[in-house]
């Protein structure tokens, strides 16, 4: 279904490929938290939204979601600040993660009635157990 769904120019990469770049994350200490940011947007026109952080803990937690096509990861190192790179760029240029962009199935997207009660933006973003896909095949 999630193929289907997302544009064809981003990437889902296995488990263990979503495993290696969650170990590269890191925080962009080049960046006040002012200006790390979360956005979510999308249009009636399609059935996915776009998604951007360069919040640490929820770049983890979205290149953990199988549900999320990977387009450019954002890279900052002593050589390269705040470079976008796309998957395939990543998988041999390599380099610490500091933000992603991507796309998911609206259907994973939910507004809830009642505030979570943990107020962060990491608890955004589902801890996603890929044994558990909510009766959809991956």
């Amino acid at each position: 279904m999630t193929q289907d769904i997302l544009p064809q120019s981003c990437s889902l990469p296995s488990d263990a490929e979503r495993a290696k770049a969650i170990e590269a994350v890191q925080s962009d200490t080049n960046l006040t938290p002012a200006e790390k940011e979360w956005s979510v947007t999308f249009s009636k026109e399609v059935e996915y939204a776009t998604v951007h952080s360069e919040i640490a803990s929820t770049v983890r937690d979205l290149l953990a979601h199988r549900h999320f096509g990977i387009e450019t990861v954002r890279v900052s190192d002593d050589e390269r600040f705040g470079k976008s790179l796309s998957w395939q760029q990543w998988q041999t240029d390599r380099g610490p993660i500091t933000g992603v962009k991507g796309y998911g199935p609206i259907g994973v997207l939910k507004y809830l009635g009642v505030p979570r009660s943990e107020n962060y933006p990491g608890s955004v973003v589902s801890d996603y157990d890929p044994d558990d896909n909510g009766g959809d095949s991956p």
